[in-house]
């Protein structure tokens, strides 16, 4: 037998069925325990972890409601960011820089990217949309684009049924 304690989410190996069972939790009960709620319990400087999460997120969203193969790239021009435009009231230019900036930067290097067109921050004041622009810069409430990330999957549970990228049970021990 194994001589560790396995992992309590995945598919047990067939050595491992005699004690560990799973626990028939639905696709949208394992995306709140796994994703949900843990997002919903951050605050204060975990942003950018928050933001790390929540943007594979809105894009597999995206993805699967604006019906988008996983192979296409979203490249300048790209209809998705009139999508994006429209969910927070910018410009396609501006969703564009949004998106390569914040979500490539955190997800490719760990940290937003600079933009020559815009200057950007994070801020913890309510401003009406998650992203703002006012004058050249972007300002970004991370627990709006949460709260909205959140609220959209809410909405959308039936994109959870991925059969190429399909959710690890959770089990437990018999």
């Amino acid at each position: 037998m194994f001589d560790f304690v396995p992992c309590y989410t995945g598919i047990a190996p067939q050595v491992c069925s005699e004690m560990y069972m799973a626990t028939g939790k639905t696709n949208w009960e394992l995306v709140e325990q796994y994703y949900i709620e843990p997002l919903r319990r951050m605050k204060g400087h975990e942003a950018f972890v928050c933001l790390t999460a929540c943007f594979p997120l809105y894009e597999k969203y995206l993805r699967r409601i604006e019906d988008i193969p996983p192979e296409e790239k979203f490249a300048e021009g790209h209809r998705v960011f009139r999508v994006i435009g429209k969910h927070f009231g910018i410009s396609e230019k501006v969703a564009y820089e949004f998106w390569t900036h914040w979500r490539n930067g955190l997800l490719h290097r760990g940290m937003p990217g600079a933009s020559l067109s815009y200057t950007t921050w994070l801020t913890p004041f309510e401003q009406g949309s998650p992203v703002v622009v006012s004058d050249m810069h972007i300002s970004i409430n991370p627990w709006s684009f949460r709260n909205f990330v959140l609220n959209l999957l809410d909405g959308a549970k039936k994109i959870w049924k991925d059969n190429d990228f399909p959710l690890l049970q959770e089990i437990r021990k018999i």
